[in-house]
């Protein structure tokens, strides 16, 4: 059961996703195919389509660093900022993506800045092509001597338009206690039947329904924990299957303690026994 809720969850969120054969099968066709992509986006690896924002990336790549820039994302990562990026986890860390899109040397102001100077390029040329041919320069006695021409300045690069890595890396490393926050494992409800007599059946009923509604929480949250995905899969099973009656006894006593302050057993909002 634990293998299944650690394969199924992963496909349902896209969180280091459960391929199956015949999905692995086509992508290796593809991947080896005749036809190989002359481009390869330098973010994730996928075929590349073109040039964006400076930098030769894939439709995808391209779209989410846009996304991400324009909307001012605050993305964290649930590991170490150390995500594997290509085409298939792309979407498991926008943080770490985000990241690769940055060292990789992508920029919103490069379009930007590529428009302005076609366009000045475009000007400069109808320019001289409207402008008379300057006159030759007259001979040059030897009393004059030599004439030293300074060289060209080189252009100088906009550094506001390139973003400052160390400082949104600073920002994009969240701290423990901020992790532990956004993982948060959601309100579970037991759905008991208040309409029903409390029986012993009825209330043991429920509290099973309830035990496996929360078993599956402790599956989704241990699987964003940091660093227990890089696990091997079996020990991934063998320490839920050891620690989750713990973690439940333990989430059932902080609820107790929260909302009731320690007066009743608050199993779930619907569901809080007296004495």
């Amino acid at each position: 059961m634990l293998a299944g809720l650690l394969h199924s969850e992963g496909c349902e969120r896209e969180s280091v996703p459960y391929l199956s054969p015949s999905f692995c099968s086509s992508l290796r066709s593809v991947s080896t195919g005749s036809s190989r992509p002359s481009k390869i986006c330098l973010v994730c690896g996928d075929e590349a389509s073109g040039c964006h924002y400076g930098v030769v990336t894939c439709g995808s790549c391209k779209v989410f660093f846009k996304r991400a820039v324009e909307g001012q994302h605050n993305y964290l990562c649930a590991g170490r900022n150390d995500c594997i990026i290509d085409k298939i986890r792309r979407k498991n860390c926008p943080a770490c993506r985000l990241q690769k899109c940055l060292q990789a040397g992508m920029n919103l102001g490069a379009r930007k800045s590529k428009k302005l100077g076609k366009l000045k390029g475009i000007h400069e040329e109808q320019s001289q092509q409207q402008q008379p041919p300057p006159p030759p320069p007259p001979p040059q006695s030897p009393e004059e001597g030599t004439t030293y021409i300074a060289p060209a300045k080189e252009p100088s690069v906009n550094t506001a338009l390139v973003p400052q890595l160390s400082t949104i890396s600073r920002a994009l490393t969240p701290s423990p206690v901020m992790i532990l926050e956004n993982i948060e494992p959601e309100i579970v409800y037991a759905g008991y039947d208040n309409s029903k007599p409390d029986t012993a059946e009825n209330l043991l009923s429920t509290l099973n329904r309830l035990a496996g509604k929360q078993m599956i929480q402790v599956v989704k949250w241990a699987k964003v924990l940091p660093g227990f995905r890089n696990l091997p899969l079996e020990d991934q099973i063998t320490l839920i299957q050891y620690s989750w009656m713990c973690l439940s006894s333990f989430a059932l006593s902080w609820r107790s303690y929260k909302h009731t302050n320690s007066q009743f057993l608050y199993f779930a909002p619907d569901l809080v026994f007296n004495e």
